[in-house]
């Protein structure tokens, strides 16, 4: 439904609804993929942060001083605690080999927070996004593109969903050793 309004000289101007943002089907079910993308790794974020944060409290943990401001080098610090070598190597493997499985989901985030996105509508109703990202390195752009179709895209969301709730109850359970 539009709602006129009244210009200078008699002239209407239609005013679409306020819900309707005019994006396609298509391009609304991307946003809406990529913002529980987001949300998942939200989610493994604030796990891995907390844990850093109990970590520190404890002196033999080795996590003593290690909360840094950037999320990546979070879960680089809690990698180094529950690594094979890292002081809490008997409790956290099985940290370690989750925090191994999400990174390799992880490295899709900085599309996903920081790309610009298109959609194009495929055949049979399918959408495929586009997402491109610019950065600097060594004082140039550079530009990257990661393209992904629906059928994809939900697996991916799927295989992110799984890790990072393998990551959380990972973390979980050697937090809870602590306090046993």
């Amino acid at each position: 439904m539009s709602i006129p309004y009244r210009r200078k000289m008699n002239a209407f101007t239609p005013l679409v609804e306020a819900n309707h943002c005019g994006q396609s089907t298509s391009a609304s079910e991307c946003s809406l993929w990529r913002g529980r993308c987001i949300e998942e790794f939200a989610f493994a974020e604030a796990a891995v942060s907390e844990a850093l944060s109990h970590l520190s409290t404890i002196a033999t943990s080795g996590a003593e001083g290690l909360l840094p401001h950037l999320v990546g080098k979070r879960f680089e610090a809690l990698r180094i605690v529950v690594d094979a070598e890292g002081p809490l190597a008997a409790v956290g493997s099985r940290v370690a080999s989750a925090l191994d499985e999400f990174k390799d989901l992880h490295r899709y985030r900085t599309f996903l927070c920081h790309g610009t996105s298109a959609t194009i509508e495929e055949s049979m109703g399918k959408w495929r996004l586009i997402i491109k990202l610019t950065s600097l390195r060594a004082a140039a752009i550079q530009q990257t593109t990661l393209e992904i179709g629906e059928d994809e895209a939900a697996l991916f969301l799927a295989r992110l969903r799984h890790a990072r709730q393998r990551l959380d109850g990972q973390i979980r359970g050697m937090l809870a050793s602590f306090r046993a």
